[in-house]
Formats: C-alpha cells, sequence, structure tokens
C-alpha cells in the first residue's frame, strides 16, 4: 500500500497504529547527479539504520532508486518520506508498507 505522508490508512481492515512496526520500501525518483545517492542514504544513517535492500538504475539523466528498511515506525516512514522529498536533486518519493509479524 502507498502512503501520504502522516496519514493512516483509511481501510479499518489494514488499519495500522502510528506505532505499529513496519517494513517500509521507498522508490525515490531523483536527477541523476553524483550528490544524489549520498544525500539519500544520509537519511538512513542519520536514524542507525542500514537498508535491507538497495537498488539505484539510471534512464537518461534520472535515477529509480529502491531502498528497503526495518523495522520502522508508521510514523517514521512517514516522516522519512517526507525527509526525502526535501533533497535538492529528488523529485518524488512513493512509500509502500508491509506490517512486521508481532512477537
Amino acid at each position: 500500500m502507498t502512503i501520504q505522508p502522516f496519514s493512516l490508512p483509511s481501510d479499518p481492515a489494514t488499519s495500522l497504529s502510528r506505532d505499529a512496526q513496519v517494513e517500509a520500501r521507498f522508490t525515490i525518483q531523483a536527477v541523476s547527479e553524483p550528490s544524489a545517492l549520498p544525500r539519500i542514504l544520509e537519511n538512513f544513517a542519520l536514524r542507525n539504520m542500514v537498508p535491507t535492500s538497495f537498488s539505484s538504475v539510471q534512464h537518461n539523466n534520472e535515477l529509480t532508486v529502491t531502498i528497503v528498511a526495518a523495522p520502522f515506525a508508521y510514523s517514521e516512514a512517514a516522516h522519512l518520506q517526507l525527509r526525502l522529498q526535501n533533497i535538492l536533486p529528488v523529485l518524488s518519493v512513493a512509500v509502500e508498507i508491509f506490517p512486521l509479524p508481532e512477537n
């Protein structure tokens, strides 16, 4: 499911609390320039996170970066989406979330 910044799903069957632990998949479109990847990854490093998966594909003058990371609080994933959207070469950020099983 794709989330908008700081919004919870409206479907009660998939409703998550703001503190629910999730895996988040970020798909980021950015202008292809040397500073784009370090700027994007810095946001994860500042949260002491190492992504579980990372890929980047360059096509023409655009990068498509996919990063999967867990665990996140649901609200933290939405906040990180906003932070990533404010990076200068970033054009768009989409986030898909997947609930983690409770222990």
